[in-house]
């Protein structure tokens, strides 16, 4: 099942967040950025998040737990990105959720979700060289539109991201 994301599931939230980084980003990223990646940091990151009202969080919910969540709102002014498409700035699972279909699932939601919004396409960026990643989102027909940048607080020194896109 698929709900929508309300306050009292951010520290849940959170913590998928934190472990998704760990998981997927832990030889990409510099060592003091996944320290100071935890549950709580990510918790006060969600909470300005979460209070944005262009910003929708969408939860799968297995066994009556979080299993994952997808993050849809209005595209960031990142390299001027294309007239009304939406962006899909989060899709984290449980760890063991990883390639159990669950990912396909909030991904086809995260679409279909911004397609009733009215955007006629999605746009998201990845850390350049997560080859899982990169090969999930192209296996679900996103390809690289050649957008690519840096982010030194956020991601650290020398980590770029690249920006897929999807029309509809």
């Amino acid at each position: 099942m698929i709900r929508v994301a309300r306050a009292s599931d951010l520290p849940e939230i959170a913590v998928i967040h934190a472990e998704g980084w760990h998981n997927a980003y832990g030889a990409l990223m510099p060592e003091h950025i996944l320290r100071s990646t935890t549950g709580q940091s990510m918790l006060e990151q969600w909470q300005r998040w979460f209070a944005s009202p262009s910003d929708d969080v969408h939860l799968l919910i297995e066994d009556d737990r979080i299993a994952g969540f997808v993050h849809t709102c209005n595209p960031r002014p990142i390299q001027s990105p294309p007239a009304d498409f939406g962006e899909l700035y989060h899709l984290y699972l449980a760890p063991s959720l990883i390639g159990s279909g669950a990912g396909h699932q909030l991904f086809q939601f995260a679409i279909e979700h911004l397609k009733r919004c009215g955007y006629v396409g999605m746009l998201l960026w990845t850390l350049d060289g997560n080859a899982k990643a990169q090969l999930f989102y192209e296996r679900q027909g996103m390809v690289l539109d050649g957008a690519r940048r840096d982010d030194p607080t956020w991601l650290g020194d020398g980590v770029y991201e690249v920006r897929y896109r999807l029309a509809f």
